[in-house]
């Protein structure tokens, strides 16, 4: 493939580094503004070509040493002062509000300076023919690279990771039959996780023994699907869930259902959610998940709306367990059961990176809800959801939350109030 050397403009908000050659725009990744690299073209997008670093001509003075070598797959950002990580973040965010047309004042993104060891799950692929933890390139689906751990994690993760590594490799297994490790831990140090592979037996007959691993399950995975997707389960040792204290509240969770991966920052984000609700208003929290934010915010009455049924049956515990008697759940999926909302409700939105269904933006307009707290893990989907909501509410409170440290990734909180 051609080969080219240029200077990088910027940031794209995907975390890579853009630069333009015969007006064509090219995105690498492990590169800083204004660096002068020498680059291989490998593939194309749509509306860009991706490169390959082969080489950096000339350094930015916001560059510092990567703390793994893998890490242009899992935070790209490693190689970015840390103290500068904000002021890109901000400026990628406001380019977005700039690019739509809307005027935000000045806002804070919230930092607690902890820039590793702060996922609560880590997803490992496998090499295709050895049994050692992969990670796909960057750009790619297909191309992998071999791991030991990711710094990300917490360490109780990675710990557990290498062991269960070494009991694959004690049981010898097929590498061919494997397609990935999934882990979650909470912040004591209890962790679980499910093994997926690509066959419906289980050849793994020695004894899995580790001390710090609550429970162990293994799924055949439609080999097929790229995405690690429980089609069968096959084995199950131990407990399927674990318990994280948020706030002061206690909340069960699973290796396949929806919780926050940064909790410190969570807390944090529920701390600033606190201050738009009142106890006796009445609230529906859509996307709710094992029902984190609702319970919370300590509510006399709250709704649910949920469709995942292993997020609904953790709800139901969760709500049990913190003793919260009046509630609702809605079985059913946002677009389908959003006229259940009443007009002079708060909701509460905490969709997937898609952003919201157009029919849960129409009927919020149609039914003028009095408040709606939306947050968001991508904010290019949550402004866009914005321009349509701008009708009939008003920004009243932005904030960032760097739930993400060492990638381009933010979470983003938008409260926005009815027109008067």
């Amino acid at each position: 493939m051609k080969e080219i050397v240029l200077k990088l403009e910027d940031f794209d908000f995907n975390g890579g580094t853009f630069g333009l050659f015969d007006d064509k725009k090219i995105l690498i990744y492990g590169a800083l503004p204004q660096e002068v690299v020498k680059v291989r073209i490998f593939g194309k997008k749509k509306n860009y070509y991706l490169g390959e670093i082969l080489e950096i001509i000339e350094n930015s003075p916001l560059r510092i040493k990567e703390r793994e070598d893998h890490f242009i797959s899992c935070s790209p950002w490693q190689i970015l002062k840390e103290e500068e990580e904000i002021n890109f973040k901000k400026r990628l965010i406001f380019n977005i509000f700039n690019e739509n047309k809307i005027n935000i004042k000045n806002f804070e993104i919230d930092d607690n300076k902890k820039y590793f060891n702060y996922r609560n799950k880590l997803e490992f692929s496998f090499l295709d023919n050895e049994v050692e933890f992969a990670f796909f390139k960057r750009g790619t689906h297909k191309r992998k690279i071999k791991i030991n751990s990711c710094i990300l994690g917490f360490e109780s993760i990675n710990i557990v990771a290498r062991k269960i590594l070494n009991y694959l490799k004690e049981s010898y297994i097929d590498a061919k039959i494997l397609k990935s490790l999934i882990l979650r831990a909470n912040r004591d140090g209890e962790v679980i996780s499910s093994l997926f592979i690509k066959e419906k037996e289980n050849k793994l007959n020695k004894k899995l023994e580790i001390k710090e691993l609550s429970g162990f399950s293994i799924y055949f995975s439609n080999p097929l699907s790229p995405a690690s997707v429980p089609t069968e389960k096959i084995f199950e040792s131990g407990k399927n869930f674990i318990k994280e204290r948020i706030l002061d509240k206690n909340f069960y969770f699973s290796i396949n259902s929806f919780f926050q991966i940064n909790v410190d920052m969570f807390e944090r984000t529920l701390l600033d959610m606190k201050n738009f609700v009142d106890s006796n208003d009445s609230v529906f929290d859509i996307y709710s998940g094992v029902g984190t934010i609702g319970i919370s915010l300590d509510l006399k009455n709250i709704n649910f709306i949920e469709s995942e049924r292993e997020n609904i049956t953790l709800n139901r515990m969760n709500l049990e367990m913190n003793g919260i008697r009046n509630f609702r759940i809605i079985e059913s999926r946002a677009e389908k059961s959003i006229s259940l909302i009443d007009k002079n409700s708060i909701i509460i939105l905490d969709p997937p990176r898609e952003g919201l269904h157009k029919d849960v933006i129409e009927e919020i307009l149609k039914k003028e809800v009095k408040r709606i707290i939306y947050l968001s893990c991508n904010p290019m989907t949550q402004i866009r959801d914005l321009i349509h909501l701008q009708e009939k509410y008003n920004i009243v409170f932005f904030k960032g939350y760097n739930y993400f440290p060492r990638t381009s990734h933010i979470e983003t909180l938008l409260i926005l109030d009815r027109k008067i």
